[in-house]
């Protein structure tokens, strides 16, 4: 399967949903996918979207639901998504409905 991994930071920032994401590419890989971990989406062809973040993933999961409105869309909410922005943001709480 060909995931694309959206994480809202890269791997030069190293904090958490960094680490996460390179976890989960390194599990997702060493179980046959291909995983390209970007921290927004090419709009590249891909089976299933993993995104990190409601809020600041917001661009790439709605771009993918337009694109690819039947293939599988996995949303990870984290930190700032549970403790604020899904209660204030509009992004954020539009990203969970897609």
């Amino acid at each position: 399967m060909r995931i694309a991994l959206i994480t809202p930071y890269g791997r030069e920032h190293r904090n958490g949903n960094w680490h996460t994401a390179a976890r989960w590419a390194r599990f997702l890989r060493e179980a046959g996918h291909t995983v390209r971990t970007q921290v927004e989406w090419d709009g590249r062809d891909a089976d299933l979207m993993l995104a990190l973040h409601a809020r600041r993933s917001f661009a790439s999961i709605r771009a993918f639901a337009e694109r690819f409105p039947t293939r599988p869309l996995l949303l990870t909410l984290t930190g700032t998504d549970l403790y604020r922005d899904i209660h204030e943001d509009s992004d954020a709480q539009q990203a969970l409905e897609l």
